[in-house]
């Protein structure tokens, strides 16, 4: 995850380093057929704390587990903190103070985990001292300072680096990839650097279009003049590049399995393949017949869904399982959103003249089911799924200066549960629908079995780390830790 914030900001917004593979905003709406009848999903309840709730899962973020364990990492203004499954916190890392005579200057932060070690960065961009800002065909150009730290599980440093430039105000921040060996990318910084878990640099041709293997070995996407389109290939020391005939549909849309990356591509006799790649092999397997050749919508997870006559055809890219939903507009409703669940399942807000809701539909058999409140006054909705854990992100038409969407007042019945702006957390197997501070929609981290979130919310004296159990709707005690100025980003360690 990456934020992006001015200084004197609380305010944050996401700023993906790739696309990551989640229901995509804008996506073309579902073909519509006749309305269907819709059922709730399971227990709703209401937003308070159910401590019996989820009996048989909970979040391993535990005062009593034992032993202590490593659960989160966050970055804090400069420094880099260690949550521990007891509640405790700790600082393991400091990066140097920015020198002072600084003006107008734009921060950027990411952070990210893996195989037991932390990658963080930090960037800065705009006039410092002597340096003064200048403009360059119509953008900005100044100062940028990024620095960039690689720690063991211990919060040990395995290595640190500062790089300075002059950029543009469309290159602000730089991205960072973690891979299997602990090899970690560096985007931004003079086209891109892979550097060791020993700090040996070196430049690579092509960003990663997934994380780097042991050894090091990292996929990417090669482009050249000679080349009809972006062929996959690997790329090892040395700039050592060897493509192959695979001709990659969308370099941001892979998907990762631990031991393979699985993306879809054109054979070399433009056959459409799903391709499944590692050092040692790269296995295809051509693409089901009702797919066609249509383009991805629709994408969360391994599971890629396509616009087909009649509905939508959803496609698991590690099984091969491929069925069409009839994605029928709930009875008396119009679209607002559509995605899919990283289980697979197609989710849809759909709205009427007074009020909107989340629905999901599990498979062909079934019919769209409720997800948690009603909405209204609401501009934009997007979700996100986590293993059967949702979260509802609704913008309020007062965000907007021109919103397009009209709402009336229901003349008889219940009004809308939640106005305006809010955020949701559903998990309709543990009965949760919980209702959060909207502003942690931008800096939330879900665990990946769902059950565990971590978010920013303000507090007088700044933003506050809170540690959620989803499934029994209660909140963890931890150490204090908070920032009074800048946006902060935080990872669960897995």
């Amino acid at each position: 995850m990456k934020i992006a914030g001015l200084s004197h900001l609380l305010a944050i917004s996401l700023v993906g380093c790739a696309r990551p593979p989640l229901q995509h905003d804008g996506m073309p709406a579902l073909e519509a057929g006749a309305d269907t009848a819709v059922p709730d999903a399971g227990a709703g309840g209401d937003s308070g704390t159910r401590a019996d709730a989820g009996a048989g899962a909970a979040c391993r973020f535990d005062r009593r587990d034992s032993p202590v364990r490593l659960a989160l990492a966050a970055l804090v203004d400069d420094s880099v903190v260690f949550v521990m499954t007891d509640g405790s916190a700790r600082t393991v890392h400091r990066f140097p103070a920015l020198a002072a005579n600084t003006v107008g200057l734009s921060y950027q932060a990411d952070i990210d985990q893996h195989r037991g070690r932390v990658v963080v960065s930090q960037s800065w961009w705009g006039e410092r001292g002597q340096s003064p800002c200048t403009i360059d065909n119509g953008s900005f150009v100044c100062d940028a300072s990024d620095r960039v730290v690689l720690l063991n599980g211990d919060g040990g440093v395995s290595w640190e680096k500062s790089f300075t430039r002059r950029a543009s105000s469309a290159d602000i921040g730089i991205t960072i990839l973690l891979g299997d060996g602990g090899d970690v990318f560096v985007g931004g910084v003079g086209g891109g650097r892979l550097i060791s878990p020993e700090g040996v640099e070196e430049t690579l041709s092509s960003p990663p279009i997934a994380r780097p293997f042991a050894g090091p070995v990292v996929p990417i996407a090669a482009f050249g003049r000679d080349l009809p389109a972006a062929l996959f290939a690997w790329w090892r020391p040395g700039d050592q590049v060897a493509a192959t005939e695979l001709s990659i549909e969308d370099p941001l849309d892979s998907f990762d399995s631990g031991s393979d990356r699985i993306f879809l591509a054109t054979a070399g006799d433009g056959t459409r393949v799903v391709a499944r790649a590692r050092p040692e092999r790269v296995e295809t397997a051509a693409v089901p017949a009702q797919i066609g050749d249509g383009p991805v919508i629709l994408s969360a997870g391994a599971w890629r869904g396509f616009s087909r006559a009649g509905g939508v055809v959803r496609f698991n890219l590690l099984t091969g399982e491929a069925e069409q939903l009839d994605s029928a507009n709930p009875v008396g409703m119009r679209q607002m959103w559509a995605g899919l669940g990283d289980d697979g399942a197609l989710l849809g807000v759909f709205r009427d003249d007074f009020m909107a809701r989340l629905f999901r539909l599990t498979d062909p058999a079934s019919t769209w089911n409720r997800m948690g409140k009603t909405l209204g006054q609401v501009e934009q909705v997007t979700v996100r799924g986590f293993a059967g854990t949702t979260l509802v992100d609704a913008r309020g038409t007062d965000g907007f200066f021109g919103p397009t969407q009209i709402w009336q007042s229901a003349p008889t019945g219940p009004m809308p549960e939640l106005l305006q702006t809010s955020f949701q957390i559903v998990r309709p197997t543990d009965g949760v629908d919980s209702v959060i501070d909207p502003t942690a929609a931008a800096s939330i981290r879900v665990s990946s079995d769902g059950l565990c979130a971590a978010y920013w919310v303000p507090t007088a004296s700044g933003l506050r780390l809170t540690v959620h159990d989803i499934a029994r709707d209660t909140l963890f005690s931890t150490t204090p830790v908070t920032t009074a100025a800048r946006a902060a980003v935080v990872v669960w360690i897995e």
